[in-house]
């Protein structure tokens, strides 16, 4: 896979001091990897300035900054400002303080500073809004602050020995300009290219002919996207189901331990679903099991709850009338409380799988799919018509399973009623 320079020593390696390729291969090749040689483009953090504020006051690099950063307001994506290496370690290194530091997210902060919002704001240089943008300076960064974030290609050393990549490997060296990066992205944010079609106007050489042709923003195949959000939701929910119930019954037989795991339940409802995900990566890695285990986990407290509620809910006479009617405590179980419950464990069941269906939309951070692929990318691009694209399609399956189960609750739960 593809990664940056700067990522892999300082987030990866955990390593400042492998600053060249050099000292970055040597390190990797003994866990068995290693790198082609870098694409071409810097995709470096960098100062941009409002220009009118950088002529009046004579700044054109960062150090320049030390007398004026004071009076002068500085935006910034969350990351930025939390890491180690962001904008305090900066204020530190250039011994200057801003007087006003703002964080939103990345897709808002040109927005920002075009309305005068900010004075300064931290960017990427291969930015998609830097392209044919005049009203903002680079500072340079004089004194070496920031690592360089020079793209490559990662892969295990045994792949090398196929000619055939060893050549692709080759031809990507140095292939990309920092311009033509930045014509890409503005190709895929601005003008609503697809991925793909930028893909292969850059190998056709093709990109200057259909700069500014306008494209259609919905680019996924939504019946993909769909299918896969669907089958997250239920492959979660049924697992749920076929282990909330049985719990929902031992906390309903054994008082002691009901309350263990309805607290426990109650535990994993206050985690938020990204740190839960977050969780699982290192124990199941990226992609459908670790989002399949969130989501189960999730769904779990709805239906043992209801389940528990249920039975306690039923009328104590009828339970012993069922003790004294029927000869066993299977017969009873069946034929009558989980009959009288069954209205509560229905409506949890309910609430836990419209509840997935928006928690899946997460999936999509750790390689998972679904529809939420298409909201992450447009908020990434920022994009309206992208995010559109994933939330429409979530809200009606939402709104599908709803009437579903509200269609069941009428039809169906009136049956083991009246034949208990």
């Amino acid at each position: 896979y593809i990664d940056y320079t700067g990522t892999i020593s300082h987030n990866i390696l955990k390593d400042p001091k492998l600053n060249n390729l050099k000292k970055i291969r040597s390190s990797l090749e003994k866990e068995g990897i290693t790198t082609s040689g870098t694409l071409g483009f810097s995709n470096n953090y960098s100062f941009g300035i409002q220009r009118e504020i950088a002529e009046k006051l004579n700044i054109k690099k960062m150090s320049d900054l030390k007398d004026h950063a004071s009076k002068l307001r500085i935006g910034m994506n969350y990351e930025f400002s939390n890491r180690a290496d962001g904008i305090r370690a900066v204020e530190r290194f250039y011994d200057f303080t801003f007087g006003e530091i703002k964080t939103f997210s990345y897709s808002l902060g040109y927005s920002s500073i075009d309305h005068n919002k900010i004075d300064i704001l931290v960017v990427y240089t291969t930015d998609a809004k830097l392209y044919q943008n005049s009203d903002l300076l680079l500072l340079v960064d004089d004194k070496n602050f920031f690592p360089r974030y020079d793209p490559l290609i990662l892969f295990r050393q045994e792949i090398i020995e196929n000619e055939k990549i060893k050549q692709v490997f080759k031809e990507c060296e140095d292939a990309i300009t920092n311009e033509l990066m930045q014509k890409m992205n503005y190709l895929v944010e601005i003008k609503k290219w697809g991925f793909h079609e930028v893909a292969s106007a850059f190998l056709e050489d093709t990109l200057e002919d259909k700069r500014d042709e306008n494209r259609s923003v919905f680019r996924f195949d939504l019946m993909t996207l769909t299918i896969e959000h669907f089958y997250l939701v239920m492959v979660s929910t049924l697992a749920a189901i076929f282990l909330g119930v049985p719990f929902g019954l031992l906390a309903f037989y054994f008082p002691r331990i009901g309350r263990f795991i309805l607290m426990a339940g109650e535990l994993l409802q206050t985690i938020p679903s990204l740190a839960l995900l977050s969780f699982f990566i290192p124990l199941l890695g990226l992609g459908m099991k670790t989002a399949l285990m969130a989501l189960f986990l999730y769904a779990l407290l709805p239906i043992i709850r209801t389940t528990y509620t249920g039975l306690i809910s039923i009328d104590p006479s009828l339970a012993e009338v069922a003790q004294a009617t029927l000869p066993s405590k299977k017969s009873q179980l069946f034929e009558v409380q989980l009959k009288m419950a069954f209205p509560s464990i229905l409506s949890g069941i309910k609430l836990s799988t419209v509840f997935n269906v928006g928690n899946a939309t997460l999936a999509a951070f750790i390689g998972a799919g679904g529809l939420g692929r298409a909201i992450v990318t447009g908020l990434t691009v920022n994009d309206t018509g992208l995010i559109l694209e994933g939330t429409i399609p979530a809200s009606l399956m939402a709104i599908m399973f709803h009437l579903f189960f509200t269609f069941l609750e009428k039809r169906v739960v009136k049956w083991p009623q009246n034949k208990g």
